[in-house]
């Protein structure tokens, strides 16, 4: 194919479309067994690495979509179904809000009852540090109380 190739925005201003349904047409044609070198390619532009696309290509699949008439029965049927997947995704959906709680809520009893456990730990620790206290006091006593050697030296 001999084809000049333009970028995904300007592909998508030629189609008047968004760049999502430029990337929807290269899909297709890829997973239609199109060749990818015939329809893309990468190019350093800017300094920058770009996706061009095939203008032949694009005008192409233009005028296949054009001529593929819509019925109206496919285009309901496409709703309905489009409808069952959506409730069927909100249910899922709630499902997994319920479930999701249903963990907070253990997670904030279980962070209570560490809390819980924290808060007496740290009171035994106080209770340790008044005991430990108290028994320095009570060896500084016994301490001051025996007379030392250098006492008994300087009486003689």
């Amino acid at each position: 194919m001999d084809n000049e190739f333009i970028t995904i925005g300007e592909a998508a201003q030629l189609l008047k479309q968004a760049d999502s349904v430029v990337m929807r047409l290269i899909k297709e044609a890829l997973l239609a067994g199109v060749e990818k070198e015939d329809i893309i390619k990468a190019e350093m532009r800017q300094g920058r690495m770009m996706y061009l696309v095939s203008r032949t290509f694009l005008v192409e699949e233009v005028k296949k979509e054009k001529e593929i008439p819509f019925k109206k029965e496919s285009v309901q049927e496409y709703h309905h179904e489009e409808k069952e997947q959506s409730s069927d995704l909100l249910l899922t959906k709630d499902d997994m809000i319920t479930t999701l709680q249903k963990v907070i809520d253990t997670k904030d009893h279980q962070i209570e009852d560490l809390s819980g456990k924290i808060d007496q730990l740290i009171e035994r620790d106080h209770e340790t540090n008044i005991l430990m206290k108290g028994l320095q006091d009570q060896l500084f006593l016994l301490k001051e109380g025996n007379p030392t050697k250098e006492k008994k030296g300087k009486k003689k």
